[in-house]
């Protein structure tokens, strides 16, 4: 004898949209996932933070270019009539903010005694130098640390990523369990239709017959009317979750892609019992790879390159030059300048108020303790979802046992409710009552399994499984 629970055909669905495709096999979770890694559109642009922070690093290494300069004077008309060529290369380097250059000057004419380090020989000029901050500027710089931001921005853009994979991947693994359960209420909502409307039949003979009210077959006619209004409501609801589930499932242009009712597995995988002893191992992996943590971290760092930034702008500004030149080509008529020279200079510069450096670094002290505090919450709120994940899990495990044991019972009284009405001694109203008795557990359920594996979802977002699961591919998130 059917009852209310008994598996009928998959709900029928027609797709209209035109990127939507027809499968007949079932649709498995890991499906989706793939899915969302390949064409789920705001991990796709989430992913284009790394490329940001790359194009960050290739402009603060662009600090570091070589640079070339050039000056051409001439002045035709005035007391003193001169010409002048002047052209520089000089590269930056990263050691102690040292910067080396080297170049070449051309200068004839007539220039006025305290400018006559423009005039060289004929031959011109060539030269080489060096400049070394001594203080501010040597142990750390502006191009130093702009580098320094920017490279750990580039690791910065990875747990950014993560953050927003694990969230996705979680929304699409609850959407896609959701999915089953809406098709599974459907499929019983039509169990309950069929069971009314095949009765049905049988009561008009039995009617006709004088073997029982006409009342009794006015009240199964009104339970057909009610149950194709559930179903009507069913249908909407699965209808609702595949819409859903499309955001996250779509195909190889990257479209939603609404799931058929013929993709719909037949039911939920056993589930099995979870095991709150492995909470506490599960706790460290994800302080280890909870990207939120590694974020705060990396911005921690970050913000003490600003810090050690703000202090060196404490220092004074004192720079030694050393430069290293030769003309060539003397002119007769004209003072010998061909002998090579050697000149050092020390330069000295030192804001009176130092308000710019006390500035930021008062800043960057703030943000460093603020970072501190949000760290340390950060732990915590890892430890206390780890925690909730679990107890859920188990909760829902044990809710779905409940449950499963009260079915079984429901379809025994079911079962003994309709014997009773063939005998003549129950009235289709207790057998209705029996009916949706079942209907209502199975549909409970079909709720608890659901929340069951909505909280393995949960349980792996909490954890960070999809990080450190994966064998030798996940380097250590220490390094």
């Amino acid at each position: 004898m059917q009852d209310a629970v008994t598996p009928v055909d998959a709900p029928d669905e027609s797709q209209s949209d035109a990127t939507s495709e027809k499968i007949s096999a079932p649709l498995a979770l890991e499906n989706v996932l793939d899915s969302v890694e390949q064409h789920f559109p705001l991990l796709l642009a989430v992913e284009e933070e790394m490329e940001i922070a790359l194009g960050g690093l290739l402009s603060a290494e662009g600090g570091f270019d070589l640079t070339a300069r050039a000056e051409l004077l001439d002045k035709p008309q005035g007391y003193y009539r001169n010409d002048s060529v002047t052209s520089i290369l000089e590269q930056p380097t990263p050691f102690w903010g040292t910067t080396i250059y080297s170049g070449y000057r051309w200068g004839q004419g007539d220039f006025p005694p305290y400018d006559d380090d423009r005039r060289t020989d004929r031959g011109g000029e060539v030269l080489a130098g060096v400049k070394v901050p001594l203080l501010q500027g040597g142990p750390i710089d502006t191009r130093r640390a702009n580098l320094s931001r920017a490279k750990i921005d580039v690791d910065l853009a990875e747990p950014k990523i993560q953050v927003k994979r694990i969230a996705f991947r979680r929304k699409a693994a609850q959407l896609f369990w959701k999915w089953i359960a809406t098709g599974q209420k459907l499929q019983i909502a039509k169990n309950l239709l069929a069971l009314a409307e095949t009765r049905n039949s049988a009561l008009s003979r039995r009617v006709e017959q004088g073997d029982l009210p006409a009342l009794e077959l006015k009240d199964n006619e009104r339970l057909i009317e009610l149950r194709k209004a559930i179903v009507i409501a069913a249908e909407r609801g699965f209808q609702e979750s595949s819409i859903a589930l499309s955001l996250f499932y779509r195909d190889h242009a990257g479209s939603p892609l609404m799931p058929s009712a013929e993709q719909l597995p037949s039911d939920f995988p056993a589930p099995s019992a979870p095991d709150p002893a492995s909470a506490d191992r599960d706790r460290s992996q994800a302080l280890a790879w909870r990207p939120e943590v590694r974020q705060l971290a990396l911005e921690r760092e970050r913000t003490q390159v600003d810090l050690q930034e703000a202090e060196n702008k404490l220092l004074p500004k004192v720079d030694m030059l050393l430069e290293a030149s030769k003309d060539f080509d003397r002119a007769p008529e004209v003072m010998d300048r061909t002998p090579a020279e050697l000149v050092w200079k020390v330069q000295f510069e030192m804001p009176v108020w130092l308000r710019e450096g006390r500035g930021k670094m008062r800043s960057a002290r703030a943000k460093l303790s603020k970072i501190s505090g949000e760290l340390k919450f950060a732990r915590d709120q890892v430890v206390a979802d780890v925690q909730d994940a679990m107890s859920e899990l188990v909760a829902s495990y044990n809710r779905w046992e409940r449950t499963r044991n009260s079915l079984k019972f429901a379809r025994e009284v079911e079962d003994g409710e309709r014997k009773s009405f063939q005998l003549g001694n129950s009235t289709i109203l207790l057998v209705n009552l029996r009916e949706e008795a079942t209907a209502g557990t199975a549909a409970l359920e079909v709720d608890a399994l659901a929340a069951f594996f909505q909280a393995q979802a949960k349980y792996r977002a909490a954890t960070a499984a999809d990080l450190w699961e994966v064998p030798d591919s996940a380097a250590d998130p220490e390094e």
